[in-house]
């Protein structure tokens, strides 16, 4: 309850630092952050060979007022100091999405989601406006499969070891070490689909639906390769203490894969499609050969990572939930 009260607390502040400026210094604002991202979006447009730039909605979620950098075709948006400025219908679902009204394909973004750091910015931006274009970059939207096996004790486990060795590699100054790294983390992925055979299809439909939008804002940043280390190191300790991660974890996945590929082919992003099993696709490109391996072969592995500590916090964390349901079911008995 205690992070929960802190999250909303965060998007409540964050709002009212946005929506509560004055009006000439909230559209100064709005006005900055498009051209920040008109600026990212036409420096990198040979990652995908075209600039993502195009329709954007800010929206506050509470009032539904709106910001946006194109007129709609409806006119319900004015326009205002090379602004167009109205309140979103209420039938228009909110969301960090793409979506289709006034005549257009927008990448909407809620106002409680921007954060002070233009970088961060720059990522969320991108990040939507891949998702307004990616059909014609060849990535249909595909349904996201159950990766409810991440938030059992071993699909916890071997992503873990996966992201921790990935990083690992990540912060590698020397060719060879990076190299076992990763081939060690691709042991761990395989290793979970021996477990979870399903988890092979499953986890790869949200890599594809988010993995590769998180890549495009990450390079969107336009960070130094030792810059990339630092945030990807920031962004996987963060996630891995979540309580699930079974929504998030292709972002985490994906931009750290596509830095290593991009050190070798930078613009890998364009071989692959919503077809693409991107296992597959990081199997071959890494020369790792797929093969099962026995609970002592990858026990042994696991010792370079940490793998004690791991076994036992997710121990740890199962007991209790495994306590809790008890309790509830006990509970209920004496209704």
């Amino acid at each position: 309850m205690i992070k929960i009260n802190s999250i909303l607390i965060l998007i409540i502040c964050s709002t009212t630092l946005l929506f509560g400026q004055n009006k000439t210094t909230r559209i100064d604002t709005i006005q900055q952050y498009f051209n920040e991202i008109k600026i990212a979006t036409k420096k990198h447009q040979e990652l995908w060979d075209m600039d993502l730039y195009g329709p954007i909605l800010i929206v506050n979620p509470y009032t539904r007022i709106t910001y946006a950098n194109y007129a709609d075709t409806l006119g319900i948006l004015k326009a205002e100091n090379n602004l167009y400025v109205g309140t979103l219908p209420k039938g228009i679902l909110l969301g960090n999405i793409s979506t289709k009204w006034g005549g257009r394909t927008w990448a909407m973004i809620l106002s409680v989601f921007i954060k002070d750091s233009k970088e961060e910015r720059i990522d969320l931006f991108s990040h939507e406006l891949f998702h307004r274009v990616q059909s014609n970059l060849n990535f249909e939207r595909v349904n996201d499969g159950n990766n409810q096996h991440l938030d059992s004790k071993n699909g916890r486990i071997y992503l873990r070891l996966e992201l921790t060795a990935v990083l690992d590699a990540l912060k590698s100054t020397n060719t060879k070490q990076a190299n076992k790294h990763v081939l060690n983390a691709l042991k761990f992925r395989n290793y979970r689909y021996q477990l979870f055979p399903n988890a092979y299809a499953s986890e790869a439909t949200i890599e594809i639906n988010e993995g590769i939008a998180s890549y495009t804002g990450k390079v969107h940043r336009g960070l130094k390769r030792q810059e990339i280390s630092h945030l990807k190191e920031s962004k996987i300790q963060e996630f891995l203490i979540q309580p699930s991660y079974v929504q998030l974890f292709a972002y985490q996945t994906i931009p750290a894969y596509g830095f290593l590929l991009a050190d070798k082919n930078k613009y890998w992003n364009k071989e692959v499609s919503s077809q693409t099993i991107l296992t597959d696709y990081f199997n071959n490109s890494f020369s790792f050969q797929s093969h099962d391996l026995s609970d002592t072969e990858i026990y042994a592995i696991g010792k370079q990572y940490g793998i004690d500590s791991i076994l036992l916090e997710e121990k740890e964390r199962e007991e209790k939930i495994q306590k809790k349901i008890a309790e509830y079911k006990r509970s209920e008995e004496h209704t």
